[in-house]
């Protein structure tokens, strides 16, 4: 057990064609994050990109980038 408050997370996410994506998020119960959106594209069958954006506030914002191959 630990003494640390309860966390929440929401997030969803939309694709269309199967191809492309858009995803939302939002984090709860803490002072560091909170909102939170990205999305991706699938460029080839086995390759695909994501980015991810979340505001923080002591440490600024942080943009988070994604290569994903698949064999």
């Amino acid at each position: 057990s630990n003494n640390n408050s309860e966390l929440y997370g929401l997030g969803s996410e939309i694709r269309y064609l199967d191809k492309y994506f858009g995803r939302i998020g939002y984090q709860a119960g803490t002072d560091i994050q909170g909102l939170s959106f990205g999305g991706g594209v699938q460029i080839m069958n086995n390759v695909g990109m994501d980015y991810a954006f979340n505001a923080m506030e002591y440490f600024g914002p942080r943009h988070r980038f994604a290569l994903s191959i698949k064999f």
